[in-house]
């Protein structure tokens, strides 16, 4: 029997996450398998993060390095991250994907949307453009 991508995984499990600022970026480290109940713990995780960046639009990394698993009901909550950092103005990053992740992502699209790096430093490595300031001339 062959193990879908999008199938949930068979046993409960959970997600936990830690918060880190190095630099110019906040890092979200994500660990064990994002299912539903992932939102719960990466929302207030994204939240905490774009307090500490206070008024400077940074960086925000995705370290998925430690991620088992992504169900499809966990892909929600990666959108919903996602949404809430660009609303505040962040660049929003993930970096040690699995071979797992990356179809999760692929598959999802989410790949369109957040730029990829093969380990945190790599990550880290690249400052979020400046945004421009746009005048309305007329």
């Amino acid at each position: 029997m062959t193990d879908s991508l999008l199938d949930d995984p068979p046993t409960p499990c959970c997600c936990h996450v830690t918060l880190e600022r190095p630099g110019h970026a906040v890092v979200l480290e994500v660990n064990g398998i994002v299912d539903g109940t992932a939102a719960g713990v990466l929302l207030p995780a994204c939240d905490e993060a774009v307090r500490n960046a206070g008024r400077s639009r940074g960086r925000l990394v995705l370290d998925l390095s430690g991620v088992e698993r992504i169900a499809p009901t966990g892909v929600a909550g990666l959108v919903s991250v996602l949404a809430r950092a660009r609303t505040h103005g962040h660049t929003v990053v993930a970096c040690g994907l699995s071979e797992h992740s990356r179809r999760v992502f692929a598959a999802t699209r989410l790949s369109d949307y957040v730029e990829l790096h093969p380990h945190r430093a790599a990550a880290l490595a690249k400052r979020a453009p400046r945004r421009t300031r746009r005048t309305r001339l007329s």
